[in-house]
């Protein structure tokens, strides 16, 4: 048998290395539709804001029974964040449920009920 000669090697060794950078149109497209939701956030502040719980539990009388219950959401600020307007949503959810929960009363029952109360989406 005859051994290829090195343009013939050249020649298929740049076809595959070209081959792993071929993208479909459609994958193009997906990226363009992906890139536009993305905004830059440059400079986000939400002020401090003042919160009133109640939660009733499901018995009548309950140790996770809360009433006029006050927390504090403190001044969330974002900087040059590239984000798409659910990832800024989300962001504030968890902070929020983050700062909610470490303000919470140290009785782990009344805690419980109050984690039950911030359920934010799912």
């Amino acid at each position: 048998m005859e051994k290829p000669n090195k343009k013939v090697k050249k020649i298929r060794s740049r076809r595959n290395r070209d081959s792993n950078f071929y993208v479909h149109i459609d994958d193009v497209e997906k990226m363009k539709e992906r890139a536009e939701k993305n905004k830059l956030f440059v400079y986000i502040k939400l002020p401090e804001v003042p919160v009133k719980v109640s939660y009733k539990g499901t018995k009548e009388k309950n140790l996770e029974d809360l009433r006029e219950y006050s927390l504090i959401i403190p001044t969330l600020e974002y900087h040059n964040m590239t984000w798409t307007w659910l990832d800024l949503l989300m962001a504030i959810r968890n902070d929020s449920k983050r700062v909610i929960l470490s303000q919470a009363p140290e009785n782990k029952s009344v805690r419980k009920g109050v984690s039950g109360v911030f359920r934010f989406g799912k």
